[in-house]
């Protein structure tokens, strides 16, 4: 008994010393202290709660696994920071709070950007394998467009796959590279990786493919020995005229630039985008040009002097003086001649290929059956001091069929457009019976092919006929009613259709994308810095006849960062201005993030079934004036659209989210809903 009462007296100090030390407990059947692991009977043991757990075999004390708490979920200004920060794609947990229905998809994919999709064909593949040096190509000529021609005439009837090799140097040509009536050839670098160069010595077209299948280039590059574009900084300047320090780089007493004068060209004042350090347009400089297409002449005169390596211009009406300092663009060109044409072709591909200048369009495509961009980029040449690649559309596609994918590339700098994807719209002049008079066939139709035809008036859709033979300029079709004899008429069976991905567009006046074809998805693209708006989804049939009516359009998981204009822009309006709901169809507007849009980062104008969700919207609707509705997402003038699902940051002054009272009023809007679009705090 008494040794009882003293082992007792033992634990209860060794209690109150340690909390219930474990070694001290004691085995059988007597309760231990609460505080300390029970046995429930198998042998386990369960947590006293002191972080120890004791292993009833061996006594020994184990460290349990450390569970760290779960992280709280980002805020949607954390996210909104990452994806501004960088073009490329961020991770995040799925469930963070920011609007967007995966932030980890938004932007572009750096992985894929960096891979080869079209690389050369191997040498086993082929049934010929040229060295241009066998035909006197070489870095050493200063002219070697008839060696070249000579080595297109022997190729000429070649059957099989043919392989031509440059080393990864320069090569000099005078006249346009022409390759016509060709199958199966690619023109690669003798290194993987290693680019080849074109010089073109003259402002003359670069080249010119035609009539010809599966023609590629892998690795090459396309630049002019005297830029058509050149650029300074202001010295001076007056209410009608700058003068310019020309770059050292640029010698305009060579008689290209004619002493100084602008026949055809434009005067572009620059910025530079403080996070990226790249120079962009600025919107609130001047931007002057003579117009090869409209008659517009805004540069009366120009002169140079050598001696001072001084450019003045003198302009036709005052200007916004630019402070000395400014860099600015002076560009000698504008549509006059292309860096790389295809015409009539089949399997266009252009794999890790650089265009750094040229002296109109970069990349022109017509009537051609499938295209591939891969890697293409359009930009200066590194610690170049070229302000401008392309004195008019980086890519612009004409009537083309089957398929355009454009991936990984870069386009910037241009003075036009990014891309312009278009057909060409038939003009129905008249008709009898079940014919129709169309203005010209130079639009690809066929027997069998399907026309939609569009209202002159307001471009809604009178109804849609399948041709079932052609005469002329005549067209039999199916079934027509008195309406279809004076309206617009789109080829929607031969319409090409459209993917673009992981892409940059940015640093440049005009716009980034026209979108006037069907079956179109742009995704985990960047737009930035683009001051006339990144993406137009439109129909406004013109001088220019461009087409068909867009419809099935998806755009998603893309950036668009500092655009002065509207973002996305979807609308459509007759020569009269009349407009219709329902003319663009089927569009999908998803998973995007918008980072000081301008005016109204999305905008529906005559759309029908489209869907604008789960968007994010930061510090948006910059500049302040000008707004018909002040709301970030406005719909107008369109039916069955759904605008749900949507969060901003930073709701602007007087703005609302969205403009549903005024489509509450809007007699041409029908069945828009707008649910769960919130400001985030």
């Amino acid at each position: 008994m008494k040794h009882k009462l003293l082992r007792m007296l033992a634990l209860l100090l060794c209690g109150l010393l340690t909390g219930a030390c474990v070694a001290c407990q004691p085995a059988g059947p007597e309760t231990p202290g609460t505080d300390a692991p029970t046995d429930p009977g198998d042998g386990t043991l369960t947590d006293p709660g002191d972080g120890t757990l004791t292993d009833p075999a061996d006594g020994t004390v184990t460290e349990p696994e450390t569970v760290p708490p779960e992280a709280a979920p980002l805020t949607a200004q954390a996210v909104a920071d990452a994806l501004r920060g960088t073009h490329y794609t961020v991770g995040f947990d799925a469930n963070d709070p920011c609007g967007l229905s995966d932030p980890s998809a938004v932007g572009i994919n750096e992985a894929e950007f960096n891979t080869v999709l079209y690389p050369a064909p191997a040498d086993d593949t082929c049934r010929t394998i040229v060295h241009v040096a066998d035909y006197g190509i070489t870095p050493e000529n200063e002219n070697n467009s008839k060696a070249f021609d000579k080595m297109m005439l022997d190729l000429a009837d070649s059957v099989g796959r043919v392989k031509i090799i440059f080393k990864p140097e320069t090569y000099r040509f005078a006249s346009t590279i022409k390759i016509t009536g060709v199958s199966r050839m690619c023109f690669c670098s003798e290194e993987a990786g290693k680019p080849f160069t074109f010089l073109m010595t003259e402002w003359t077209p670069g080249i010119r493919v035609t009539d010809s299948s599966d023609v590629q280039f892998v690795d090459m590059a396309l630049d002019y020995e005297t830029p058509s574009a050149v650029s300074g900084v202001i010295v001076s300047a007056a209410a009608r005229s700058v003068v310019i320090r020309v770059n050292d780089a640029f010698d305009l007493s060579d008689p290209h630039y004619k002493g100084g004068t602008v026949y055809y060209g434009s005067y572009m004042e620059f910025m530079k985008d403080a996070d990226t350090g790249d120079f962009a347009p600025d919107l609130n400089g001047n931007l002057l040009y003579n117009s090869t297409g409209d008659g517009i002449r805004n540069i009366e005169t120009g002169k140079y002097d050598a001696d001072t390596h001084e450019l003045t211009l003198t302009f036709k009406d005052e200007i916004k003086k630019p402070a000395e300092g400014t860099h600015v663009n002076v560009a000698y060109t504008m549509y006059d001649n292309c860096g790389i044409d295809f015409a009539g072709c089949k399997n266009a591909k252009l794999e890790s290929v650089r265009v750094y200048h040229t002296t109109g369009m970069a990349i022109a495509v017509t009537n051609t059956e499938n295209v591939y961009l891969n890697r293409v980029f359009i930009s200066p040449r590194e610690g170049s001091p070229m302000l401008m690649t392309a004195t008019a559309d980086c890519f612009h596609c004409i009537s083309c069929t089957g398929e355009i994918v454009v991936t990984s590339c870069r386009f910037e700098l241009s003075h036009d457009d990014c891309m312009n994807i278009n057909g060409r719209f038939l003009s129905v002049t008249g008709g009898k019976g079940n014919t129709i008079t169309v203005e010209s066939l130079n639009v690809p139709v066929s027997v069998g092919d399907e026309l939609e035809l569009l209202s002159k008036d307001d471009l809604h859709v009178v109804g849609t006929v399948t041709v079932q033979a052609i005469k002329g300029n005549t067209l039999t079709c199916d079934a027509m009613n008195d309406g279809m004899k004076e309206c617009f008429a789109g080829n929607i069976t031969t319409c090409a259709s459209l993917t673009v991905r992981n892409c940059f567009f940015g640093n440049k006046r005009n716009r980034g994308m026209l979108i006037q074809t069907r079956h179109v998805l742009i995704e985990n693209c960047v737009f930035r810095n683009i001051v006339h708006g990144p993406i137009q989804v439109l129909c406004v049939p013109s001088s220019f006849g461009e087409g068909i009516c867009p419809a099935d359009v998806t755009i998603r998981n893309n950036k668009f960062i500092a655009c002065n204009s509207t973002d996305v822009n979807v609308f459509s309006w007759a020569a009269s201005g009349a407009t219709s709901a329902g003319v663009i169809r089927d569009v999908t507007i998803t998973n995007n993030y918008f980072n000081r849009s301008g005016y109204y980062p999305v905008q529906v104008s005559t759309g029908g079934q489209v869907s604008i969700d789960h968007n994010l919207f930061d510090d948006v609707c910059t500049n302040k004036n000008n707004f018909p509705s002040r709301s970030v997402i406005r719909v107008t003038c369109s039916r069955d659209v759904s605008v749900n699902d949507n969060a901003i940051l930073a709701l602007p002054s007087r703005f609302s989210f969205t403009n549903e009272r005024d489509v509450a009023r809007d007699k041409q809007s029908e069945n828009v809903v707008f649910e769960r679009n919130d400001e985030l705090k």
